[in-house]
């Protein structure tokens, strides 16, 4: 899966492993970054096709995003690289596995 290229400087480093955060944000782990004045989340090659969401904090943009992330898997094709890369991701969690 092609994920968009950001700035480092503009990226927001996110602990995922911070109890308060979902198990889908835990596992996809969307890039975080700032764009004006908003924090910005992104799972995939470019906001238009990927999963993305904005708010004037992390945690209302990481809420957003895991919203747009439940929109995406109900509309997205069989076919769609991002929707299996999310549904593989998740499926084949190490948590899981061992």
């Amino acid at each position: 899966m092609k994920q968009m290229y950001i700035e480092d400087a503009c990226i927001v480093p996110i602990d995922f492993t911070a109890e308060s955060l979902s198990r889908e944000i835990k596992e996809l782990r969307p890039t975080v970054y700032v764009q004006g004045n908003a924090f910005c989340c992104l799972l995939g090659a470019d906001p238009q096709t990927g999963i993305f969401a904005c708010g004037d904090t992390i945690e209302t943009a990481l809420a957003a995003w895991q919203d747009a992330l439940v929109e995406y898997m109900k509309k997205a094709l069989e076919d769609d690289e991002l929707r299996n890369y999310v549904s593989d991701s998740l499926t084949a969690s190490n948590r899981e596995v061992w």
